[in-house]
């Protein structure tokens, strides 16, 4: 939006033309977008913590592995069979 186009949304005493209508309605149409995409976002990034901390807990049961590779693929196969 340019700034001649604000100040005479501003101005009560100017007339609002067809262009400045269609300014607004596109920010709006902007925004909403926006909104919508936000809200998409935000539920994916709630479904991937979910899923990180399932992975935190299920890792939490099994306790430390201590670098023995022995130890970590029992630990894997364990994982993989629940």
């Amino acid at each position: 939006m340019t700034y001649s186009v604000s100040m005479r949304l501003l101005n009560p005493t100017s007339t609002v033309t067809d262009t400045d209508r269609d300014v607004c309605l596109t920010g709006q149409a902007e925004l909403r977008g926006a909104l919508i995409e936000l809200g998409e976002v935000e539920h994916a990034m709630e479904d991937v913590m979910g899923l990180l901390q399932q992975v935190e807990a299920d890792l939490q049961q099994f306790g430390d592995v201590y670098g023995d590779p022995r130890h970590i693929e029992v630990h894997l196969r364990k994982i993989q069979a629940s």
